[in-house]
């Protein structure tokens, strides 16, 4: 979708629509979504669509726009909305039924996987099947189950494709891709009832489903998002993720028991800036146990979210500064216009990096001064 440069400011309506992503089904219209809507100049319609695709939003913006409020928004954005809910619906379908498939398959030989990562997500917090688009389906087993399972699901059409160090890539007839993970070192050494749960799941035929608890599933959300900005930046679909935890298992999270779990000061850092992040840009108040207990630090802000983004998508994660410089001419170019990184973006790196070098050292800070 082509518009104008990235220098066109996002006066209210991205914004509007991170808050409305965040949005329970249950709570009441929120007036100032329809007002930036109706607000909105036409030259911030095509960055935002930009944006969005680019953060893996659209489906969700779509679900909490609307028909009503959709109509009011320009065609093309419309448009491309309606089909990445559309397409996100039938990938989303298929790999629910593989999923099914493959839970009745591996419960059959006596093994109950823990679901992780976008099919936990869809089917414990969000409000729509096609709201979340997902990749692969993840699977972890007991590294004792591990060849069982591969047989199970081998059973099922399910074709080995790698094998990395602590999990197993399966491809099936039909393009779906599967994780079959047999250790997961976060919570390595614990024992499984302490990080996990058992929850009816939303959108399978499967009367239950094996996940992470509340406080496991947010630290595994922030160092799962750590440890990959830098290849893809940060993404607002994952922070929209933790966010979600916080509104929906806020008063199940306790200070104790992420304690443990979050093992460094940059683990720490991450979960205090990703708190205020969804307070500040997505109106998600903190749960009362985070809210008395964590530090203040430098935020996250949105604009640093979406040049790190702009920026990490176009250059390799090996690069530095000089090779981002002399990558950005040959970055993907199937990405829109307007999310290209300028050269201030990556000028402004230093000052982002900065800024959670600043952040990291009031968590150490405040980790020091604890009892």
């Amino acid at each position: 979708m082509s518009g104008p440069p990235p220098t066109v400011p996002l006066v209210t309506l991205v914004p509007a629509l991170l808050r409305a992503c965040c949005r329970g089904d249950g709570d009441p219209p929120d007036p100032d979504l329809a007002t930036a809507v109706a607000a909105a100049p036409p030259e911030e319609w095509p960055r935002a669509a930009a944006i969005l695709a680019s953060h893996r939003l659209l489906p969700l913006v779509g679900h909490a726009l609307g028909e009503e409020l959709l109509a009011q928004a320009p065609p093309r954005f419309a448009d491309a909305v309606r089909a990445a809910f559309r397409a996100t619906f039938v990938r989303n379908f298929v790999a629910m039924r593989g999923l099914d498939d493959a839970l009745a398959a591996l419960r059959a030989e006596g093994i109950e996987p823990v679901v992780l990562k976008g099919a936990a997500l869809v089917n414990t917090l969000y409000p729509a099947l096609a709201a979340r688009p997902m990749g692969d389906v993840d699977l972890l087993v007991g590294a004792g189950e591990q060849e069982r399972a591969a047989t199970a699901l081998a059973r099922l059409g399910w074709r080995r494709a790698a094998q990395e160090e602590d999990a197993t890539n399966f491809v099936g007839d039909d393009g779906q891709k599967l994780d079959l993970a047999h250790r997961f070192r976060i919570f390595e050494g614990r024992p499984r009832a302490s990080w996990t749960e058992t929850v009816k799941p939303r959108f399978l035929s499967s009367a239950h489903l094996a996940t992470l608890e509340p406080n496991a599933l947010l630290v595994h959300l922030v160092v799962h998002m750590n440890g990959h900005r830098r290849e893809v930046g940060h993404l607002l679909a994952w922070l929209v993720d933790a966010a979600l935890v916080l509104r929906d298992r806020g008063d199940r999270l306790e200070r104790a028991r992420l304690e443990p779990l979050l093992r460094d000061d940059d683990a720490w850092t991450w979960l205090v800036r990703t708190v205020a992040f969804a307070r500040d840009v997505l109106d998600v108040p903190p749960p009362a146990a985070l809210a008395r207990g964590l530090p203040d630090c430098t935020p996250l802000t949105l604009d640093e979210v979406l040049r790190s983004r702009r920026v990490h998508a176009a250059a390799p994660t090996a690069v530095r500064l000089l090779g981002r410089l002399l990558a950005l001419p040959f970055g993907r170019a199937d990405r829109p216009d307007e999310e290209r990184p300028a050269l201030g973006d990556v000028l402004a790196l230093a000052g982002d990096d900065a800024r959670e070098r600043r952040a990291r050292r009031a968590v150490a800070r405040w980790r020091r001064a604890q009892p």
